[in-house]
């Protein structure tokens, strides 16, 4: 009603009251998109990293013990490098389906084989405790920063992580043209 008024008192015809009403409700619902918009896209950020901080507690994902651990074991490492270079072989570019599903059963198999240091596994865990013996609060403090920088970066999503290392490196050209 108030947009009502001011649209009346400036104007002469019936014709142009309308469309200046339409003008200003317009303006208005466009406003009010754009300020809910952004309200979903800070609500969305904070759920995201809420559950990628979830999922990186729930799978004992701790980049720093994974980090360090990366750093020390060369044998662990190979292993990683070595499995992840098996799996797409040199001169292939294009996937189908049946490729993919390949390629995802072939990773699977690789993480079962190489031990990462992900998970709640007995051993893992007394790996966990020796590599913070210092004890304290500090080392569960550094293992909490672990999980929420592990959930941080599970809250980045693939399309981030992607672009991130098509910057670095031009994936789509590795395979041979044919």
């Amino acid at each position: 009603s108030t947009l009502s008024n001011r649209i009346r008192t400036t104007k002469d015809s019936i014709e142009d009251e309308i469309d200046e009403l339409q003008t200003h409700i317009e303006q208005w619902f466009d406003s009010s998109m754009n300020r809910s918009a952004g309200v979903y896209r800070r609500n969305a950020r904070g759920i995201g990293i809420l559950i990628g901080i979830l999922v990186a507690v729930s799978a004992n994902a701790d980049t720093l013990y994974i980090t360090s651990s990366l750093s020390k074991d060369t044998v662990l490492r190979e292993a990683l490098t070595e499995n992840a270079g098996q799996i797409l072989q040199p001169g292939t570019s294009s996937f189908g389906v049946e490729d993919l599903k390949t390629v995802a059963e072939e990773v699977k198999d690789s993480l079962d084989v190489a031990d990462l240091p992900l998970g709640w596994t007995p051993y893992l865990i007394s790996e966990q405790a020796q590599a913070n013996q210092s004890g304290g609060l500090f080392s569960y403090l550094k293992r909490l920063f672990g999980w929420i920088l592990s959930g941080f970066a599970i809250a980045m999503g693939s399309s981030f992580w992607f672009d991130l290392l098509g910057k670095i490196v031009n994936v789509r050209n590795i395979g041979s043209s044919k």
